[in-house]
């Protein structure tokens, strides 16, 4: 089981260290901001929610994990499952 939560860029900051990233593309990053704002239009009128914000979100996300845009996560549960490794699966 994996829990993951996204994090909202707001107002009051509180953006924090997150320890779960997935790095995106650029077009990936772009097309992130343009589904968020055709989906939640009751949001467009806040000075915060707009492509730029998003964008500049997925950057620094992306510098912090050497990427070019990514999304941090906070972890809430996640539980690793590791395979045997053997002589006829070497690796797994």
């Amino acid at each position: 089981m994996l829990t993951l939560g996204y994090e909202i860029p707001k107002w009051d900051g509180d953006l924090g260290r997150r320890p779960v990233y997935v790095a995106l593309d650029p077009a990936t990053a772009r097309r992130k901001a343009e589904l968020l704002a055709a989906s939640y239009p009751s949001q467009r009128g806040r000075a915060w929610y707009d492509d730029e914000v998003f964008l500049g979100l997925a950057r620094l996300r992306g510098v912090e994990c050497s990427s070019s845009y990514a999304e941090a996560f906070s972890c809430a549960k996640a539980v690793l499952a590791f395979a045997p490794t053997t002589p006829e699966r070497p690796g797994a």
